[in-house]
């Protein structure tokens, strides 16, 4: 489970390479006992640091459900990071390299594959 539960909290992708690198985050934000499904798609074209779930309103905690990252580059391969920042501390939780047209996936269930 990776969980965002302050205005500061982000999970971001650094990307090792400038290659096309498609990513879609689902999550679900609960906030006094209600819940709201969200997404975020993402395309990520050069070497850099990205924000792929941004930070819950007050009050709010958010559950990442799902990850889906591809690098879509015909011969390249891509490094990726994923870490969580508070704002003031960051934390690296997976990194791997995607092959050409290849992927990475994290779910709350099984967690990060391949």
């Amino acid at each position: 489970m990776l969980l965002l539960t302050s205005v500061n909290d982000r999970l971001q992708i650094i990307t090792g390479a400038a290659v096309p690198v498609t990513v879609h985050t689902s999550w679900v934000d609960t906030s006094a006992g209600a819940i709201v499904p969200g997404r975020t798609n993402t395309t990520i074209t050069t070497s850099t640091t990205t924000s792929i779930a941004g930070a819950p309103a007050t009050a709010t905690q958010r559950n990442i459900k799902t990850i889906h990252l591809r690098n879509t580059h015909a011969t390249l391969s891509c490094d990726i990071t994923v870490q969580h920042t508070d704002g003031a501390i960051t934390s690296q939780l997976y990194k791997t390299t995607i092959n050409a047209g290849g992927a990475m996936q994290y779910t709350d269930q099984a967690g990060f594959w391949p």
